[in-house]
């Protein structure tokens, strides 16, 4: 799937794992905003608004800036520049062309984002995004009676429509994204908990967990079952002979030969 092919994709070696998630996150916000910004040069261009036009070249160098400080691990500065160009960017649109055209819906996705920063308690986080929910509100009280003086005014329906779904989009797929890497960092843990780390067989934790189920089961339909034990015949003179490295290289080739045969 798409997921696991972005989920495979070879982490930034300046990157740290424990801020992977926000990476990604980030990631997808900056190249999704670098792509939009770009299309929306080229549209206030069409309709006029040359104001508009330029300040989206400049949006796209602070997004590309963005997304270079992404991948180069300075999430915060990453937040940052986010938060500065969509508050600037929602307020001179929403200004020039009012609130019918739903610039100022980007605000939303990006208020999100402000909470993740990894330079910010939880509470500040929260109160820069609120904050940026505020802004929002004042856009919408502020320029609802403005009318648009662009060409194309039929077309502007279609471009609430598009900003609508283009401020959700990003969202969207990060809260995707974030579901699936912490669905897979469980089943990872998981793993990690139930099989021996030398040989990847399971473990006695595991084992006592199954046993406790298979009796379980056993009870209530009455289906009986076995249990073979067994031991590797002279295993301690190697261990004595070769040293503890030429043991555990042993039990690997036992561990591959019993994983091969068993489910």
């Amino acid at each position: 799937t798409a997921i696991e092919a972005y989920r495979l994709r070879r982490k930034p070696a300046r990157v740290r794992i424990e801020n992977y998630r926000k990476y990604v996150v980030l990631n997808i916000a900056a190249i999704a905003g670098t792509l939009v910004h770009t299309g929306f040069i080229a549209l206030f261009a069409v309709i006029g608004a040359d104001t508009l036009a330029q300040f989206n070249v400049f949006s796209v160098l602070v997004w590309g800036i963005a997304l270079w400080c992404n991948r180069n691990g300075r999430h915060a500065t990453t937040i940052y520049l986010m938060c500065l160009e969509i508050a600037g960017h929602a307020f001179l649109a929403t200004a020039t062309l009012g609130t019918a055209a739903g610039f100022h819906y980007y605000l939303w996705p990006v208020a999100c984002v402000a909470t993740i920063n990894p330079r910010m308690l939880p509470k500040q986080a929260a109160v820069i995004g609120y904050t940026l929910i505020a802004l929002f509100a004042y856009l919408q009280l502020r320029y609802a009676g403005v009318p648009y003086a662009f060409d194309y005014a039929e077309y502007q329906p279609l471009m609430l429509f598009f900003n609508i779904m283009a401020s959700a989009l990003p969202l969207i797929l990060a809260v995707v994204i974030v579901r699936h890497l912490n669905e897979s960092q469980e089943r990872r843990l998981t793993e990690i908990a139930n099989r021996d780390e030398l040989t990847g067989l399971y473990n006695r934790r595991f084992g006592n967990d199954f046993l406790h189920q298979t009796f379980a089961a056993s009870d209530r339909m009455t289906r009986n079952f076995c249990i073979a034990m067994g031991d590797i015949d002279h295993f301690k003179p190697v261990n004595d002979r070769y040293g503890h490295e030429a043991g555990d290289q042993v039990l690997g080739g036992i561990a591959i030969a019993l994983l091969g045969g068993f489910r």
